[in-house]
């Protein structure tokens, strides 16, 4: 399984454990939504690198 993917699905199920949305999470973190959006259905042109660039 790939590094995205596994982030991916780390992401949200931790996000439904938990009972927040993209938007609680993007506020936690700093990250768009979008982009937690993207990590969530693991889209693989985008790196975590890039993410931390934003």
């Amino acid at each position: 399984m790939s590094a995205p993917l596994l982030i991916g699905e780390r992401l949200r199920k931790l996000r439904k454990e938990k009972k927040l949305s993209q938007g609680d999470i993007e506020k936690r973190t700093g990250l768009l939504r979008a982009h937690i959006s993207i990590l969530t259905v693991a889209e693989p042109w985008l790196k975590i690198t890039e993410i931390h660039r934003r």
